[in-house]
């Protein structure tokens, strides 16, 4: 039965090419905002390579005090601060960083990518794929060696498709290039994740002004980390001194990019632009149906029963949306490039990842459900509609 509603569909299809055009187009753009939409929504909150535990991480920033006039912000970088956080249990890692940025001139024109003096724990909070070299150990930042890992679009920037290993970038300090790791998108992440050259933590001199990214074991436990993190601040020397109200600088993700309002507004978005296009798929599909009555008459006058042609006409229906969700997600894919350069366009060498990095399994699966459901939703009501037609009015052409 199946089979033959397949072979029905492809021949309806051919036969009516103008609302066959139509409907792919739109189902295939709406696949694609869709599919866009929600990946760059995962690609910000969701647990991505390299931040996989995005959902259990803190990015702790520093204290504020009221007591200045202008809410000066103070960082701390004490060690035995930082020794207090990595004693809690729910603490199950702490990377200290410090965000900078790093220029090259070239082909009259600055590059300046951002950069990040890390300490070795950050590539054990973080799931770096190695395409080169490996990552600076506790034992490099020690010594205090000027090492860096970079993307792979740094070492195409600096080297073309020569080694990086060995190789040495920036001046001041000169660095040492040990790893290359596969690229990644720095728009939208926080912390260490905005960078594309990362750096031994230990030739850095400014150790007053270091920032920590906390991960602990359970998000469940999130709460009780940031509640601690305040106890621990009010017993530093620098607290101590200055006094006052105190202010923890130390976000989850969902809280520095503020997951709730996104989420009411990608929902709200996300109906809008799935219901519109389905009452006007809704309204072609009348069209369709209401052509082939005299179909639909012979059929029920050979006992076909209404719940028969409904599951035809919506598996037709169906078939022919995941038509158009597939050449939907293939303009996804062609449509993160050109996103890309929009983002990046006074900086085009820093836009890494180029290609297919809004999708993923779990988006495209999330879109095919949605294919699905745009595909039951526009015509369900007309093929519900026409299949009530008596089967004398359906064969002299009667409509809905």
């Amino acid at each position: 039965m199946l089979k033959n509603y397949i072979k029905i569909a492809f021949k309806v299809m051919m036969r009516q090419k103008f609302f066959t055009a139509v409907s792919l187009f739109g189902i295939s753009f709406t696949i694609m905002i869709f599919s866009i939409l929600l990946g760059l929504f995962d690609f910000v909150y969701g647990n991505n390579a390299p931040a996989v535990h995005h959902d259990r991480m803190i990015y702790f920033e520093g204290m504020s005090t009221s007591k200045k006039p202008d809410y000066f912000s103070y960082l701390i970088a004490d060690s035995s601060f930082y020794n207090e956080i990595r004693k809690l249990k729910q603490v199950q890692n702490v990377s200290l960083y410090r965000e900078s940025t790093l220029s090259s001139f070239r082909k009259d024109r600055v590059v300046t990518f951002n950069t990040a003096y890390t300490d070795a724990e950050h590539w054990k909070i973080y799931d770096f794929t190695f395409l080169e070299g490996r990552p600076y150990n506790q034992k490099d930042v020690q010594e205090k060696q000027a090492y860096t890992v970079i993307s792979e679009s740094v070492k195409h920037y600096y080297f073309g498709d020569k080694p990086a290993l060995g190789q040495y970038i920036g001046e001041h300090p000169k660095l040492k290039v040990i790893g290359v790791v596969k690229d990644g998108i720095s728009i939208f992440k926080a912390g260490t994740e905005a960078a594309s050259i990362w750096i031994a933590s230990g030739i850095y001199v400014g150790y007053t002004d270091m920032q920590a990214t906390i991960l602990v074991r359970s998000k469940r436990e999130i709460p009780v980390v940031k509640s601690a993190l305040e106890g621990i601040a009010k017993r530093t020397a620098i607290y101590k001194s200055i006094g006052g109200k105190l202010t923890i600088n130390a976000d989850t993700i969902f809280e520095k990019l503020d997951f709730d309002e996104a989420s009411i507004f990608l929902g709200g978005f996300l109906f809008f632009i799935m219901a519109i296009p389905a009452l006007n798929m809704m309204g072609l599909n009348v069209g369709r149906i209401s052509e082939r009555s005299s179909e639909i008459g012979i059929r029920k006058a050979f006992g076909a029963s209404s719940s028969a042609l409904v599951g035809q006409f919506i598996t037709e229906n169906i078939i022919i949306t995941f038509i158009g969700g597939i050449l939907g997600i293939l303009l996804t894919f062609a449509a993160s490039d050109m996103l890309l350069e929009v983002i990046y366009y006074e900086n085009p060498e820093t836009a890494f990842a180029k290609g297919n990095f809004m999708l993923n399994w779990k988006t495209i699966g999330y879109s095919m459900t949605c294919i699905l459901f745009f595909g039951f939703l526009s015509g369900i009501i007309p093929a519900w509609r026409m299949s009530r037609l008596h089967a004398i009015k359906a064969l002299k052409g009667g409509s809905l």
